[in-house]
């Protein structure tokens, strides 16, 4: 990826990278611990479901059999059998797909920003009562 050198903004990067996830038959985010699979969001709303160790945060935005699959934490083995399984049912993967971009537009930053205010002016009314 040429991001870093002139010519090359940001918009350039995000354009590429989205194409390259839109291509892709699955994202497979290999995280031992993470916050929100913020990631995973991102590949469902281009129809790319994900596959992910079973652990908070991953399994916060992978619905296990619907928009992807999980594994045990920390075992590439069944992570590896996760994407054979996928990537091997045709029906499986048309599913997920769907479903994946179903899920994703359930969120948007507007709503994000709009819930986030409420709940900040709910605080602070509370505070001066």
């Amino acid at each position: 990826m040429k991001c870093g050198l002139p010519g090359y903004g940001i918009d350039h990067c995000r354009k590429a990278n989205s194409y390259k996830l839109k291509q892709s038959h699955a994202i497979v985010v290999t995280s031992a611990r993470e916050g929100w699979g913020i990631v995973v969001t991102e590949a469902n709303a281009l129809y790319t479901p994900a596959i992910g160790y079973n652990i908070a945060g991953i399994r916060d935005s992978i619905i296990n059999g619907q928009t992807g699959l999980l594994t045990k934490k920390n075992n590439p083995q069944l992570l590896s059998e996760a994407i054979v399984t996928l990537l091997s049912d045709k029906t499986l993967y048309f599913k997920m797909r769907q479903n994946a971009l179903n899920k994703a537009k359930e969120f948007s930053w507007d709503r994000s920003a709009k819930e986030t205010l409420a709940v900040l002016n709910k605080a602070v009314c509370s505070e001066r009562i």
